[in-house]
């Protein structure tokens, strides 16, 4: 019995499909089964059912508990005597939304390089749903996740609280609200509640932010009006400037886009029974997760950065077409 084989089996417990496993790890499908075979003759009992198909035995059930819990103190281990010799180097995987890591995390990096030129990152894109689990089964050491008390098993560093703005240019107020443009554009750099706006049409996202705005006029009883539904959300903004549809955004979009904003465009924030619409993002990774040097310095990094972005103003009030 071996670190290498526990890792190996905990891997194959994941997908439970020896082809996809020894394909993603790189390995053969060979080498994957003489390592399950080692554990086996080792602990004296089948850890899989073979048939119908492959599943872990009670056994297994058993030894996956003290797979994962060898693999993380040997990481942790790993960490701890790096840091103690001043090694200085290792890998980071982290992931985080597309839209997180083309702003917060490309915004860091040149700084953390100078520091640690020596650490690597392997790098995903991951929604909050898909990245949690990752967290938790320590396939991941750090994220950027929405924050959530309904995540007991991981850590949560807060991060940013990412307020919520309504973008709309002037033409589709013009064109929606041509009596009351002026008295809600008023309301509106005051902060609005976007059931306000509800004659707007709007690019939609498969994503949290969405959800938070969608419950605002499920709540109201309104039935918003979808321009366009997506996963891809630079193209709302994209469309937005355009002047076709309103779309929501986040601070920390607006604040690293702010020579994209069109002039004719409006910004408001968005409030829900009279506190600004929260999106709380946080820092996450496994508890009981070692962090050595280099990562505390990326987390310290991230929150100075957080921090800046907070500080930026976006409420605008666009002048009105000529």
């Amino acid at each position: 019995m071996d670190i290498e084989s526990l890792y190996y089996f905990s891997e194959l417990s994941k997908s439970l499909n020896m082809t996809h496993t020894a394909n993603r790890l790189y390995i053969s499908q060979q080498t994957l089964s003489n390592h399950i075979q080692r554990l086996e003759n080792f602990y004296g009992t089948p850890l899989f059912y073979r048939k119908p198909k492959l599943s872990l035995t009670s056994a297994g059930t058993e030894v996956l508990k003290f797979a994962d819990m060898v693999i993380i103190n040997h990481q942790n281990l790993k960490d701890t005597l790096s840091d103690m010799s001043k090694e200085e180097r290792g890998t980071i995987r982290f992931s985080s939304s597309a839209l997180r890591l083309s702003t917060c995390f490309s915004a860091v990096l040149p700084k953390f390089h100078e520091r640690y030129p020596l650490v690597d990152f392997q790098i995903t894109e991951a929604v909050t749903s898909k990245l949690v689990p990752l967290l938790t089964s320590n396939d991941l050491d750090l994220g950027i996740i929405a924050y959530s008390d309904s995540h007991p098993e991981i850590e949560q560093k807060l991060l940013l609280n990412d307020k919520l703005y309504l973008c709309v240019s002037e033409k589709l107020l013009d064109q929606f609200y041509p009596l009351t443009k002026e008295s809600l554009k008023e309301q509106g750099i005051q902060g609005i509640e976007i059931t306000h706006f509800s004659e707007l049409p709007f690019c939609a996202f498969k994503n949290i932010v969405w959800n938070k705005i969608r419950s605002c006029f499920d709540l109201a009883g309104i039935q918003p009006k979808i321009y366009s539904y997506s996963t891809y959300t630079p193209l709302g903004f994209q469309l937005c400037s355009q002047g076709f549809a309103a779309c929501i955004m986040t601070q920390m979009h607006l604040a690293n886009h702010l020579k994209e904003i069109p002039s004719d465009m409006n910004i408001f924030p968005i409030y829900s029974n009279g506190v600004h619409l929260p999106h709380q993002l946080a820092i996450a990774y496994s508890k009981g997760r070692y962090l050595p040097l280099y990562m505390k310095y990326l987390i310290e990094l991230l929150l100075e950065y957080a921090s800046t972005v907070e500080t930026v103003h976006l409420a605008h009030k666009a002048d009105p077409l000529v």
